[in-house]
């Protein structure tokens, strides 16, 4: 770095784990094209989107009405077994998904992918046939085995380029999105006509035309991953920021765990009918996604003028980007925009190479 590089220990840490390309010994084309997926890439966002979509779409049904459908098993009426068998999902899900991603490294992305479904697909089958809330946490946990979350972002990644890859990242979030939306109003007419087994068939059904996506439309995948050299997991272990985002996420999940056993329950006492708990779903989540979207583009611009103009300025805390920034002539700037663990960050712009 140059003399005149300011940037915190922290980030400096973290700018070298990040990956980079020497602009000097890379070539940008100066065509826009650059940033524009292939027809191969649309093809596998597309298909991986539909494989995220179809899988969520399952479990997202079940999420509304199981707290109320439960309480019909015997067993029901003890709310933390219910919670636990909601929860059990969750747990097994976050037991397998490094094994599995471990796994999807030696014998490849699909085969790892279709195994996760199948076990996703036998859960919702062992689900769909319970006797008891205790058979429905035998279920759930099967569904939770079956993670290949993180295969198909890997697959994801395989099969785009640095330059798209975030809008492949992008599409596959809308769909879950956009699915969970979709299942928090067709949710309660669903299990009025099906009941919670029937819901529970559906999601099997969902789960083979999963498998279905993946063998038949996603494309084949490369098999670069098999041969690249592996860090070690004890220093994923020991990773302090992955540790706060784990921790993130578990919160999250434990909160909205909590709230599908109570607030379903909750708007029932209200005197709202089963089939009507969409019209406070709905409206919550549309003016979340609002409020995130609006967030997002903030976060963008603050990091887009901190990379691209001045040499210091004032960002978010703990927020960091690194990005490419084509020019019609030349081959570019690039930059970082660094942060403390103070809100001011700071900004380093190397000399556009001539």
């Amino acid at each position: 770095m140059p003399d005149n590089t300011r940037c915190p220990a922290a980030s400096r840490h973290a700018l070298r784990r990040m990956p980079m390309s020497d602009p000097a010994s890379s070539s940008v084309p100066d065509s826009p094209t650059i940033h524009r997926m292939t027809a191969a890439e649309r093809r596998a966002t597309q298909s991986l989107a539909a494989i995220f979509a179809l899988r969520m779409l399952g479990l997202f049904l079940v999420l509304p009405v199981f707290a109320i459908e439960a309480a019909r098993y015997p067993g029901g009426d003890d709310p933390a077994l219910v919670g636990l068998a909601m929860g059990l999902y969750g747990l097994t899900q976050a037991l397998m998904q490094v094994p599995l991603g471990l796994a999807s490294d030696r014998v490849g992305r699909k085969r790892v992918i279709v195994l996760g479904l199948l076990l996703f697909a036998l859960g919702s089958a062992v689900a769909a046939l319970a006797g008891s809330v205790q058979a429905l946490a035998v279920g759930r946990a099967l569904q939770g085995a079956g993670a290949v979350s993180a295969a198909v972002t890997a697959l994801l990644a395989d099969l785009t380029r640095d330059e798209v890859r975030t809008k492949g990242m992008a599409l596959v979030g809308a769909s879950i999105g956009l699915v969970f939306a979709v299942s928090l109003v067709a949710a309660p007419p669903l299990v009025g006509w099906l009941g919670l087994p029937g819901l529970f068939w559906l999601t099997a059904l969902l789960a083979l035309a999963g498998i279905a996506v993946v063998l038949r439309w996603t494309p084949a995948e490369p098999a670069r991953h098999t041969g690249e050299p592996r860090g070690r997991l004890a220093e994923v272990w020991r990773h302090p920021l992955l540790w706060r985002l784990d921790l993130g996420v578990f919160v999250l999940h434990t909160v909205q765990m909590a709230m599908w056993v109570v607030v379903p329950g909750l708007l029932l006492q209200a005197g709202l009918p089963r089939s009507a708990h969409w019209q406070v779903y709905l409206p919550a989540v549309l003016a979340s996604f609002a409020l995130m979207g609006g967030l997002f583009a903030l976060g963008a611009a603050t990091c887009a003028r901190c990379c691209a103009g001045p040499s210091r300025c004032w960002g978010w805390r703990n927020w960091r980007c690194w990005g490419w920034r084509p020019r019609r002539r030349g081959r570019g700037r690039w930059g970082w925009c660094c942060s403390s663990s103070s809100s001011p960050s700071t900004c380093w712009r190397p000399a556009s190479p001539a």
